[in-house]
């Protein structure tokens, strides 16, 4: 987070830049267009003999333009978030909204940047429905059940696509 906001830093405008939106366009009201400062060092570029560089990001901050610049400039890595966790993914069991970890993936694809998948399970978002069966406390066994279906289908999904996951976090 530090090193994205340093790197935001490096925008030359701080005025609002209008938003990649889907639909008929619309004419901003003196939008000026951020640049991203194009004659600096790449930290991809400076520390590709010793690791990769990362941002966490979600499929919001990809709809300015100025953004996709930056990530692209200065990652190599991207990590998903939270499009990728269970409350996004399966907000009602076997419900799954691939949505937003899908724009994530597209992006990473396109432009040659590795993703990492955060997370397949977190106590603090996962939604509430995952621990509660007929009323009560879920079983392990429901518990377990639950989490092998939510695993195993976000990583069928992105197989192959994802270079690393963060499987539970504390």
């Amino acid at each position: 987070l530090i090193l994205f906001l340093l790197l935001y830093s490096c925008v030359t405008t701080l005025d609002s830049e209008p938003e990649i939106t889907p639909g008929p366009k619309k004419t901003p009201k003196k939008a000026k267009q951020l640049e991203i400062e194009k004659d600096i060092h790449s930290l991809k570029e400076v520390f590709k003999d010793y690791f990769l560089i990362g941002a966490a990001i979600e499929p919001s901050q990809l709809k300015r333009i100025s953004h996709q610049e930056l990530i692209k400039k200065h990652f190599n890595s991207i990590t998903a978030e939270n499009s990728m966790k269970p409350s996004s993914l399966q907000r009602k069991e076997g419900e799954f909204t691939f949505t937003g970890a899908d724009t994530l993936v597209q992006f990473a694809r396109e432009n040659n940047i590795k993703l990492r998948g955060h997370v397949l399970i977190w106590h603090q978002q996962v939604p509430n429905w995952f621990f509660v069966e007929n009323g009560q406390p879920a079983s392990k066994e429901t518990l377990r059940k639950r989490m092998k279906t939510h695993i195993t289908t976000e990583m069928e999904r992105y197989k192959g696509q994802i270079y690393a996951w963060d499987v539970v976090n504390e």
